[in-house]
């Protein structure tokens, strides 16, 4: 495959750019109660972007609180280009499924990438992570981020795909996607990227060499048109076999949500690798997201889990960002199947999260009956099992238990 059409892949499995509209989220195991369910969720969570996007640059804030207007917790969250990258996806989809006006998402849209191509602060064409969503100054000491640009990026080659008649974005994104310098990120290394960049210090000493949410960026990196990467970085990072119960599949030892993100963009569906393992990895991530569904079952009795109300990733808590860890370092087989042990406050806090339940295209019956439940919880997206309550930060589900229609 050439790399031009390597990269066409980026964005087109979730929009088009004309044609008759497709009904919503048509599938033979999604009723048509599951169908409205589904707009209304999603309308919520677009509602997320284009509420909390600048009006001038068009990043997106990291976070927002649920009461946005209790003048005792003002909102103090910078914008990270993480979210601007979902963001510009989320753009197309609400207006390809007439969720927003075209106009509405197209102005938008143009905004960002102009920003992004002319303005915004770059080192090789990489951004910092957080920033402040209207000067762009940095924020957090952050970094320049390998992993958070590309998921930034692939938002821009998702609007370049959807808008690809609008001659100023395809422009601007193709700007800003030819500008990322992969041999400089490698940082000497033939194979495999750093995770970025720090005033001062300079590289960071990680790399993206195991299984993790990295697989966007070396696919970006494959498919440059300008600073290309070998086709063996691909295959250079590790990929550790977990066995969990009757579950065996690769995973490093990330949360859950390293199995997601690139799929956002990517469909893996009907693609193996050609190395000598075949991996298929959208199957890989559903037997992952059974997996950790199970070991979530297996601590029942202590956390009062349920069919329908499990999941552990990162996420905020009441005491900041926390990364409670993941299950396959402390109880699964990992790097040869070798068991270990660890304390469950290592990787379990009581905290459930949206993001772990609603993988919902991999595993979609459990995932559809968990986001139900999750959608009785306010506006969160994620709560406290221990606590019975919600965390302050929210995915955008604003009244409790009521339709998008009140």
């Amino acid at each position: 495959m050439t790399r031009r059409g390597f990269v066409g892949l980026l964005g087109a499995p979730l929009v088009k750019a004309s044609g008759p509209k497709r009904a919503p989220f048509s599938s033979p195991l999604i009723s048509l109660e599951d169908e409205f369910f589904l707009i209304d969720l999603a309308k919520r969570s677009i509602s997320y972007f284009l509420e909390h996007a600048n009006p001038v640059t068009g990043m997106v804030l990291d976070r927002a609180r649920n009461f946005p207007d209790d003048p005792s917790q003002p909102n103090k969250s910078p914008a990270s280009i993480g979210a601007t990258g979902f963001c510009l996806t989320a753009l197309c989809i609400g207006a390809e499924r007439e969720f927003i006006p075209l106009k509405v998402a197209q102005e938008q849209v143009r905004r960002t990438l102009h920003y992004f191509a002319h303005e915004a602060y770059h080192n090789h064409g990489w951004f910092y992570h957080f920033m402040d969503a209207h000067t762009g100054e940095r924020k957090l000491k952050s970094e320049v981020s390998s992993i958070d640009t590309a998921l930034l990026v692939a938002g821009m080659l998702t609007a370049r795909q959807y808008f690809r008649r609008d001659p100023e974005i395809v422009r601007l994104a193709e700007t800003v996607y030819r500008r990322m310098d992969f041999q400089w990120m490698l940082n000497g290394d033939p194979l495999l990227l750093s995770h970025g960049w720090r005033p001062g210090s300079g590289f960071i000493k990680h790399r993206w060499d195991t299984h993790s949410e990295h697989m966007i960026l070396y696919l970006l990196g494959l498919g440059s048109p300008s600073y290309p990467l070998r086709p063996e970085s691909w295959y250079a990072w590790n990929r550790p076999e977990v066995n969990y119960g009757s579950y065996r599949y690769i995973s490093g030892s990330g949360p859950l949500f390293t199995h997601q993100y690139s799929q956002a963009w990517v469909d893996f569906r009907f693609r193996k690798e050609a190395g000598p393992q075949g991996i298929n990895w959208f199957e890989n991530s559903v037997k992952a997201t059974r997996a950790h569904r199970a070991f979530c079952m297996g601590l029942q009795p202590r956390y009062g889990y349920s069919g329908n109300v499990w999941g552990v990733t990162a996420s905020d808590s009441p005491r900041g960002y926390r990364n409670w860890g993941s299950f396959v370092r402390f109880f699964a087989g990992w790097h040869g199947g070798a068991l270990r042990g660890g304390g469950l406050t290592n990787v379990h806090a009581g905290y459930l999260h949206a993001r772990a339940e609603g993988d919902a295209e991999p595993v979609q019956g459990s995932a559809l009956s968990a986001l139900r439940i999750f959608r009785c919880f306010q506006p969160a997206n994620e709560l406290d099992r221990n606590r019975r309550s919600r965390d302050r930060f929210r995915n955008h589900l604003p009244e409790y238990g009521k339709p998008a229609n009140g």
